[in-house]
């Protein structure tokens, strides 16, 4: 199969999908090295493989980019990135046709998703005043409620997406004059607007936790063998304007 190096986008023009494959997973905004799909890239998935379901990863960006939510069968993502909320909701976009296709794999017996059956769970929620099969978490869907309450109250996504792109113009003036920092997903059409992610020597990163720490602020740590070499910044709507450019004039 092919392989993408840290740091890289998939090359989805000449990726090959196996013709037996029914399901196409990807990630919209990978976490951990800050590369992030544009909608093109989702779009030409959907154009040349009209016939397999899509779904995409979207935990990262959901809530502070536009997406075009008519072309994917399945977009999935938990709250406790963009939407600034504690961890342990996940939640799942389904189309019609991925709903169809689940019950006739249902009716088939061949998806035996027991009481996760899409039969199974719409009984109880219809017949026993709106039942889950497990205990939900209550706290955490009030809590989402009222985020996208008080979104929408002012300015909704638009809004989001202004003040995503007013901290983005902060980060990037700041990322490409510091000498010492460089950003390490190099291909700009595929750096993320969300998760930024900035490489540096192993002495510079330690400094960066270090007086981070000093000023009560916490920057993410890279992944795997990025682990001291790269630190990311959440551009998440839950960080404001001001607290980018406090960071940004405590790392100068």
């Amino acid at each position: 199969f092919d392989k993408a190096d840290l740091g890289k986008q998939c090359d989805f023009k000449n990726i090959k999908i196996p013709e037996e494959a029914e399901l196409i997973t990807t990630c919209y905004n990978e976490t951990s090295t800050g590369v992030m799909m544009e909608n093109a890239d989702v779009n030409f998935l959907r154009q040349k493989h009209r016939e397999k379901l899509l779904a995409v990863d979207i935990t990262s960006c959901a809530g502070a980019v536009d997406l075009e939510i008519e072309n994917v069968d399945l977009w999935y993502f938990s709250v406790q990135k963009c939407f600034g909320l504690p961890a342990g909701l996940g939640m799942l976009i389904v189309s019609p046709r991925a709903y169809e296709r689940s019950l006739s794999l249902a009716e088939s017996r061949e998806n035996l998703a027991g009481q996760w059956q899409w039969g199974k769970l719409e009984k109880p929620m219809v017949e026993k005043n709106f039942q889950t099969p497990q205990t939900p978490n209550v706290l955490n869907i009030y809590l989402l409620a009222k985020q996208v309450e008080r979104w929408n109250e002012n300015g909704g996504l638009a809004e989001l997406i202004n003040q995503r792109r007013k901290k983005e113009e902060i980060l990037n003036e700041f990322i490409s004059a510091h000498p010492n920092f460089d950003f390490f997903v190099k291909d700009e059409a595929s750096r993320s607007s969300t998760v930024y992610t900035i490489q540096a020597s192993e002495d510079k990163i330690k400094q960066v936790h270090d007086l981070c720490a000093q000023n009560n602020i916490i920057v993410g740590k890279g992944y795997g063998s990025t682990k001291s070499t790269v630190f990311r910044i959440a551009n998440f709507p839950s960080v404001s304007v001001d607290e980018i450019e406090e960071l940004v004039h405590i790392l100068e």
